[in-house]
């Protein structure tokens, strides 16, 4: 399970890489994981969303956005990943 400080780091790596940013797209690999909230209305809810200063209550991180705020905990093995979309080729034209 993730100690506080790992938690801080997420903290610190969603504050420095996710403030201010948009979210442009929500991806839910395990919907299981979820409490409250379908993957279908999560990415409804997030899509387009701004990123505020998140927070760190103990072993739960607060993502805030400009609109619904998401709340985090990382269970057992659990770490946050980021993915900067890669620049689509051009498209062929024969």
């Amino acid at each position: 399970m993730p100690e506080l400080p790992d938690v801080e780091a997420f903290r610190r790596v969603l504050a420095d890489h996710g403030r201010g940013r948009r979210v442009e797209r929500v991806d839910v690999a395990d919907p299981g994981v979820l409490r409250g909230v379908t993957a279908s209305r999560l990415r409804r809810a997030l899509t387009g969303r701004r990123l505020a200063e998140p927070e760190r209550h103990g072993k739960w991180l607060l993502a805030r956005t400009d609109g619904p705020s998401l709340l985090l905990h990382f269970g057992m093995t659990g770490r946050p990943a980021s993915y900067t979309p890669r620049p689509q080729p051009p498209k062929r034209i024969v």
